[in-house]
């Protein structure tokens, strides 16, 4: 089930772990990536299952997704 979970993630390139930690908060993460292409890190946000549901909005990921982006470029990641 990990191997699944973590195959998902790798192919939309974010995560959620929605009243996994905390009932009724919510995390939306994307991996940082360093220049040999290593994981360094992430970047989330975290609120409310109100504001951060189950599946974030196209807006969440897309804001998520494109600072980590920007993180990894300026650390000399060359990906996508």
């Amino acid at each position: 089930a990990l191997e699944r979970a973590v195959a998902e993630v790798r192919k939309r390139g974010w995560a959620v772990a929605a009243n996994q930690v905390i009932t009724g908060v919510n995390g939306l993460a994307a991996p940082i990536f360093n220049h040999n292409g290593c994981y360094a890190g992430a970047i989330a946000i975290a609120g409310s299952v109100q504001y951060i549901t189950a599946t974030p909005s196209p807006e969440q990921t897309r804001a998520v997704t494109a600072a980590a982006h920007s993180i990894s470029k300026k650390m000399g990641w060359a990906g996508r």
